[in-house]
């Protein structure tokens, strides 16, 4: 059976778990801003 996200990063040590949400984070961040820029240059993926 199939842990749940939220569950497994539960399980790991505090340092671990801020390292991945950080890069989450960031790698979300740069999802958006591709995303506008090719809404601004009426690109498509």
């Amino acid at each position: 059976m199939a842990k749940a996200l939220n569950k497994k990063l539960g399980e790991l040590p505090a340092a671990r778990r801020r390292r991945i949400l950080t890069e989450a984070d960031r790698l979300q961040a740069e999802y958006v801003t591709l995303q506008k820029l090719r809404k601004a240059m009426k690109l498509t993926q």
